[in-house]
């Protein structure tokens, strides 16, 4: 697990697009702690106007903190504001009416604003620093940002698929049309779910499996039964009293008392199913395969990426309106639940590929 420590304003810039993987310019980004612990990484798109008055700020801060409000055993919460503007000549930085929000709407929830900072495109300030002997006073000089630099872009829409060549498709519709043939059934459910556990576990996974290998997931993503049975199976293992997703819906609505508690999720699996399935989506039609997309948009919501979720699921749902798995998940965005396996911080720096991020005072 790589530990990051963020001790001071500038530590916490530079670690930011390491933590989420891209640039996040556009967005405000929210880091979570629970003591000095940290794991799970939010960002939010800015609002498009960069000075709303206060009125218009409330909205969107008070939208933040609750969606914050849903982990349990947050503390405090860092954040960043990373607007694609420059930070003026200071000391108010671009979108500071937003930063006086978010401050005041984390006050009433409880939660300890650690450090509210600002990332402008030509400097970087803390807000709500005005003093002039201030050490973090804006603007200050970016430095090299090298971790900003060599940082991928902020994702557009996640759900757009770059299908694969005519001649990879076809080639891989020969091969779903010869597992359609010869498949007669999975009549040993426990065996099959041990292949699953053991494609996508880190020693033997592999990100480009062979066409058999796909097609045999994709026949399996079109039953109703074992799609669900795929997905738990990726996501907590393969339990004999866990055979779909009702008692996985039991317990984010909050009736755990009607079933015993879910076993531990995976969430490093869970990614790797994703990039599975998003290879799978390279080759196939989507247009005709409505439950590829609901899976990936369980999937991406299960594992805490709420907008690449709500993306797969709004495709989804424009292929087949009625599908249950893709309004489910969409549902759940729109209300801005989160997964309850995930609502613990510190938790979220458990598995091996992580990025944990910890702050000293």
């Amino acid at each position: 697990m790589q530990q990051i420590r963020l001790s001071t304003p500038k530590q916490i810039l530079d670690a930011v697009p390491r933590l989420l993987g891209y640039s996040p310019v556009g967005s405000l980004v929210a880091i979570p702690l629970s003591g000095k612990r940290g794991g799970v990484v939010l960002r939010f798109d800015l609002p498009e106007v960069p000075e709303p008055s206060s009125a218009g700020a409330a909205p969107y801060a008070n939208a933040v903190i609750g969606h914050l409000s849903h982990l349990r055993s947050i503390e405090r919460v860092v954040f960043v504001l990373c607007p694609d503007l420059p930070f003026g000549s200071g000391p108010r930085p671009p979108f500071s009416v937003v930063a006086e929000e978010l401050v005041a709407a984390a006050d009433r929830a409880g939660i300890e604003v650690a450090a509210c900072i600002c990332r402008a495109a030509d400097a970087w300030g803390v807000y709500g620093c005005d003093d002039v002997d201030c050490c973090d006073i804006g603007p200050r000089a970016l430095g090299s940002q090298e971790e900003w630099v060599q940082a991928t872009a902020k994702p557009g829409d996640e759900s757009l698929i770059t299908p694969a060549s005519v001649t990879r498709r076809l080639r891989f519709a020969e091969e779903d049309e010869r597992h359609w043939q010869h498949h007669d059934g999975e009549d040993d459910l426990p065996s099959m779910r041990q292949r699953w556990l053991a494609a996508f576990a880190p020693d033997t996974f592999r990100a480009a499996p062979a066409d058999a290998e796909l097609a045999h997931l994709l026949c399996m993503l079109r039953g109703r039964h074992t799609s669900e049975l795929l997905l738990v199976t990726i996501g907590f293992g393969a339990h004999s009293d866990l055979l779909s997703l009702t008692p996985v819906w039991s317990t984010v609505m909050g009736e755990e008392d009607v079933h015993r508690p879910l076993p531990e999720f995976s969430r490093r699996r869970v990614r790797q199913a994703a990039a599975i399935l998003r290879r799978l989506a390279e080759l196939v039609d989507l247009d005709d395969e409505p439950v590829l997309l609901a899976s990936m948009s369980w999937l991406e919501w299960a594992s805490g990426r709420s907008s690449a979720a709500a993306a797969f699921a709004k495709r989804a749902l424009g292929v087949s309106a009625d599908d249950p798995l893709a309004s489910s998940v969409a549902w759940l965005v729109e209300r801005c639940v989160v997964p309850p396996w995930l609502a613990v911080v510190e938790q979220w720096s458990d598995e091996p590929e992580a990025a944990a991020a910890g702050r000293d005072d």
